[in-house]
């Protein structure tokens, strides 16, 4: 019997020692934790420019009230980059850092279902060429249209309404029946 009590004896020992341990981790106050951020940032004045915030409220206005409108979409929030057979990481950091002016999305789901580039004069440069091929091929590949525009600052409310006609599905139908990718974990 004498060796049940010094087995009990070591268990409560052990548990009141690991309990200390665990209660000594919390007993930390949140002035003890300091940022290890080596950089300065400060708020934008704006998050769009004049011409993406002016182009932004007619797309609200024309869209607003069947579909969702969203600026400055990171692509990797819409494009999935887990798919069978790739570097997933890879293909992440591929995206990573690369986004579009808007993304229009269905009100129902917030499925996205198309892609909208405002092409001004920094598209014209070669390194920028070449980024806005790969954009163009992956939101192909995803089976999200993206319709590019340049020169928006010339075009009335129904010209733009036009062109999103062209792009946009009719019906609910559309948007579920659109190919869509599977997240594979």
């Amino acid at each position: 019997m004498s060796m049940d009590i010094l087995l009990l004896a070591a268990i409560i020992v052990v548990l009141y020692l690991f309990t200390r341990r665990r209660d000594r981790g919390t007993e930390k106050s949140e002035t003890e934790i300091k940022p290890t951020v080596n950089y300065h940032y400060r708020r934008k004045d704006f998050v769009m420019t004049k011409a993406e915030n002016d182009f932004f409220n007619t797309l609200i206005e024309i869209l607003g009230d069947e579909y969702y409108v969203f600026p400055q979409v990171h692509l990797s929030t819409i494009l999935d980059h887990r798919i069978k057979g790739q570097n997933w990481k890879a293909a992440l950091s591929f995206i990573n850092q690369k986004s579009v002016d808007y993304v229009v999305c269905n009100r129902q789901y917030r499925r996205p279902i198309l892609g909208i580039e405002l092409d001004d004069w920094s598209h014209d440069g070669d390194v920028r060429k070449q980024r806005d091929v790969n954009v163009d091929f992956m939101f192909k590949e995803s089976g999200i249209p993206l319709l590019r525009m340049r020169d928006v600052r010339g075009m009335t409310p129904i010209d733009i309404q036009a062109k999103l006609d062209e792009y946009l599905p009719k019906t609910i139908t559309e948007v579920l029946e659109a190919p869509s990718t599977s997240v594979i974990t």
